[in-house]
């Protein structure tokens, strides 16, 4: 396996604030999806539903 060289500075103050700032959009998704989830499998009936109508028509 190749080893990629790196300039990354995990202790500057630019990676901690994009750290940050991906860590809060990242706990905003996670937000996001588990209040879809539980309606997701319903819908998901309904398309699969719709597909097969369409296909036997």
């Amino acid at each position: 396996m190749t080893i990629l060289k790196t300039t990354i500075n995990a202790q500057s103050d630019e990676f901690k604030t994009n750290a940050t700032a991906m860590q809060a959009l990242t706990s905003d998704l996670k937000e996001k999806v588990s209040a879809i989830a539980p309606g997701a499998s319903e819908i998901r009936r309904m398309l699969i539903g719709r597909e097969l109508f369409e296909e036997s028509t």
